[in-house]
């Protein structure tokens, strides 16, 4: 049995690790076998290559190759790449989850996103939260609270909601202000 050094030329088969391999100068275009079926390697991947001769000829397995500063793990469609700078975690639809080593995180999705619990979900920050859309944005509840107090902004007069109201008391003048918004039957 020889060991060499050789890159992978195609996944031939993604579920049972099947690869294409060549090792420059001496073999071209193999097939070879997983040793350990634990990660299924990538175009361009090194990887080790055992050569065994038998009655049958020549047979080749494969050993892949982890490089110091990468990790792959991929399993069908999925895969998660584990790198100095980042952990990525993707599909083959587009969606990731993407773990920086500042500490951002950042999730992208090619459908929609729904978070639940069966307890209170709390959002945190010691910055600005900011929320982009170019739809509504809804929220659905028995009633909406909010710390501190908030006069009512005139340019919304006339639009549906609890935040749009009369500035000032009509026989009072007393600024109106409000801290909570109850849903209305």
């Amino acid at each position: 049995m020889e060991v060499r050094f050789g890159v992978v030329t195609d996944v031939i088969d993604p579920l049972k690790f099947v690869i294409k391999f060549k090792v420059s100068g001496y073999i071209e275009d193999a097939v070879a076998y997983p040793v350990v079926a634990k990660d299924e390697p990538n175009k361009d991947d090194p990887v080790l290559i055992y050569v065994i001769e038998n009655k049958f000829g020549w047979s080749y397995m494969y050993e892949k190759i982890k490089l110091k500063d990468f990790i792959r793990h991929k399993l069908g469609n999925s895969e998660i790449d584990i790198t100095e700078e980042n952990i990525a975690i993707k599909t083959k639809e587009g969606n990731e989850v993407i773990i920086d080593a500042n500490g951002s995180i950042t999730i992208k999705s090619a459908k929609e996103i729904n978070i639940e619990s069966d307890t209170d979900v709390n959002i945190n920050a010691t910055g600005d939260i900011n929320l982009k859309t170019n739809g509504e944005v809804e929220l659905d509840a028995p009633s909406i609270s909010l710390k501190g107090s908030y006069l009512p902004d005139m340019s919304t007069a006339g639009s549906k909601g609890g935040f749009s109201c009369i500035p000032n008391c009509l026989y009072l003048g007393a600024p109106h202000s409000c801290t909570r918004v109850i849903k209305g039957g």
